[in-house]
C-alpha cells in the first residue's frame, strides 16, 4: 500500500468542553486546572447557600448560616477535586490520542515525513490567503533512476534510499522547512521567509549527490 494517499484515521470527536478543558490543562498543568475547577465549585457552592439561606430566612438564624457555609465549602472541597481530576485525566489522553492517530494519518510510515495528505494540508495553512507578504521558496526533489535502484538491489534497498534521501532534504532545510513525500520516490518542500533560492538549490544538491545507500549502490536526486 502506497502510504502516501493511506485515507486519515477517524478522530475522536470532542465537545466544547472538552476542548476548553483540554486547552487548560495543556496551558497549565493538570493541578492548576484541578485547583481552578475546585475553586469555582467551591464558590458557587458558596453564593448558592448564601442565596438559598436568605430567601428561607433573611440570615435570621446565624449558627445554621455558618454550619451551611461550612458544608458547602467542604463537600465540593472533597469531591471536586477527585471528580474533576478524573476528568482532565480522561480528556488529556483523550486529547494525546487525536494528536497521535492525527500524527499518523499525516506522516508518511516509510520515511518520517509528512505524506500527502499531510503536506498539502500543512503547505495551505503556511501559504494563507496569499495577503502576507512574505517570501515563500517551494521546490520539488525526484530521486534519479529509482526503478533501476529497485530492480538491480531490490525493494528493500529503494526503501532505504527514499528514507535516506529524505533525511538528507530535512537537514538541508536546517528543519526550517515543511518536507513531504507526494509520491513514489517525489519529495516536495516549501520554506518560509527565506529569499536565498540558490543557496538552498545548492545545498539541497549537494545533499542529494552520491548518497551512499548501501551494497554498492549510491543515489542521486534532482
Amino acid at each position: 500500500m502506497d502510504h502516501t494517499t493511506a485515507p486519515g484515521l477517524p478522530l475522536v470527536e470532542m465537545t466544547a468542553g472538552q476542548r476548553r478543558l483540554l486547552a487548560m490543562h495543556r496551558r497549565f498543568g493538570s493541578m492548576a486546572t484541578v485547583g481552578l475547577i475546585t475553586a469555582v465549585s467551591v464558590l458557587g457552592s458558596l453564593v448558592a447557600t448564601l442565596g438559598a439561606t436568605w430567601l428561607a430566612d433573611g440570615f435570621a438564624d446565624t449558627e445554621y448560616l455558618v454550619i451551611s457555609l461550612i458544608i458547602a465549602t467542604l463537600v465540593p472541597s472533597i469531591v471536586a477535586p477527585a471528580a474533576s481530576g478524573l476528568v482532565v485525566s480522561l480528556v488529556a489522553r483523550l486529547g494525546d490520542a487525536n494528536d497521535r492517530l492525527a500524527a499518523i494519518a499525516t506522516t508518511d510510515e516509510l520515511t518520517g515525513v509528512r505524506n500527502r495528505r499531510g503536506f498539502f494540508g500543512a503547505a495551505e495553512v503556511l501559504i494563507g490567503d496569499g495577503e502576507t507578504a512574505r517570501p515563500l521558496l517551494v521546490g520539488m526533489v525526484d530521486l534519479d533512476r529509482f526503478k533501476q535502484l529497485n530492480d538491480e538491489f531490490g525493494h528493500h534497498m529503494g526503501d532505504e534510499a527514499l528514507r535516506r534521501i529524505a533525511a538528507r532534504v530535512v537537514d538541508a532545510l536546517c528543519d526550517d522547512g515543511l518536507v513531504g513525500r507526494i509520491g513514489g520516490d517525489e519529495f516536495a518542500f516549501v520554506v518560509e521567509g527565506t529569499t536565498d533560492d540558490l543557496g538552498m538549490r545548492r545545498r539541497l544538491a549537494m545533499a542529494c549527490t552520491a548518497v551512499e545507500v548501501g551494497g554498492g549502490a549510491v543515489l542521486s536526486a534532482s
